[in-house]
């Protein structure tokens, strides 16, 4: 089963008064994970749309992975394309 996500927009927090990261705006996951830091003067929205981007990367790459994954396969069962 293919993941889609890196990680759910719903589980994100971002803490904007870390005492390790005083400049920057870090987002945690709802583990407590940390995912990234933002410069500290982005809003809500931007970080949210970086969030998005990333996972839209992730569930591409994902989909690149399984695809060629399929190739090799095929290529070393001797089956054409």
């Amino acid at each position: 089963m293919l993941i889609e996500y890196l990680v759910h927009l719903a589980d994100v927090f971002i803490d904007r008064n870390n005492e390790n990261w005083p400049t920057k705006a870090v987002c945690f996951d709802s583990d407590g994970n940390h995912l990234h830091k933002f410069p500290l003067d982005m809003t809500d929205d931007q970080i949210a749309e970086a969030i998005c981007f990333a996972n839209k990367a992730y569930k591409q790459g994902m989909e690149y992975g399984e695809k060629r994954k399929a190739t090799q396969l095929r290529m070393v069962l001797g089956f054409e394309n």
